[in-house]
């Protein structure tokens, strides 16, 4: 069985929103497997809220050593978001490690780079999505789970998990949100063997590797004008 585990927060505390369930903005996946795109939960499965701000969904996963990727929509304040995050079942075991989350949470907390998600917060670093309203800041940043690079193999045999992490960065000015991502750039180059504990689970991060650096993808479309800015990584997690 494999358990999935979703936190939610405003101003920094568990909170519950209006709904949280499994599916897609095309209402279409719940949980999905990567190599063959099976569906392998229905859209508009509910997860169990087990205690303020935290929901959990449990599954049995038709294979193991595979990636899977799961959509939760969350409605909050009459605004609904969505969340696509890519999870790893290992052989003989069920393992649960959500990349975005253990780096958003170092970024946060230890780097400071970002802040929590709150409407009057600094920097707000949102997962797999960049809102746009009106009572939010121009200035935000985005984190997203994309492919990753499987296993590693090491000298003496044994394999090193990495998975794909990439960062957007939304600014105003030109100026600003390059420096921004030049920052985060540089920032996590001198991680090593840093401990994070998401959701009670103590993680290592053991180390970034870029995979580009700073790409501006030019001008948003729409009346603001803002510009955006991306920066893609590997990242060597694993469970302590």
């Amino acid at each position: 069985m494999a358990t999935i585990t979703y936190t939610t927060k405003f101003a920094g505390t568990l909170t519950n929103p209006t709904s949280v369930i499994l599916t897609n903005s095309d209402s279409t996946i719940g949980i999905k497997r990567n190599d063959t795109g099976a569906v392998v939960v229905a859209a508009g499965s509910a997860l169990t809220n087990t205690s303020t701000g935290t929901y959990v969904y449990t599954f049995t996963p038709p294979s193991e050593a595979v990636f899977y990727t799961s959509y939760i929509q969350i409605i909050a304040s009459g605004r609904t978001l969505y969340h696509e995050t890519i999870f790893y079942v290992g052989i003989n075991e069920v393992e649960m490690i959500v990349p975005s989350a253990v780096v958003a949470d170092y970024v946060i907390e230890t780097l400071s780079l970002f802040t929590n998600v709150t409407s009057l917060s600094t920097w707000p670093l949102y997962r797999s999505t960049l809102p746009d309203d009106d009572s939010l800041s121009d200035n935000i940043a985005a984190i997203y789970d994309i492919s990753a690079d499987l296993k590693t193999k090491q000298m003496d045999g044994g394999f090193v998990q990495r998975y794909g992490i990439r960062f957007a960065v939304r600014a105003k000015d030109y100026d600003t949100g390059y420096q921004k991502a030049k920052n985060l750039l540089n920032s996590v180059q001198t991680t090593h063997a840093a401990s994070v504990t998401v959701g009670g689970t103590t993680f290592i991060i053991d180390n970034f590797s870029s995979t580009t650096g700073v790409e501006s993808l030019g001008v948003e479309k729409g009346s603001k004008q803002r510009y955006i800015f991306t920066t893609d990584f590997l990242v060597t997690i694993k469970e302590q």
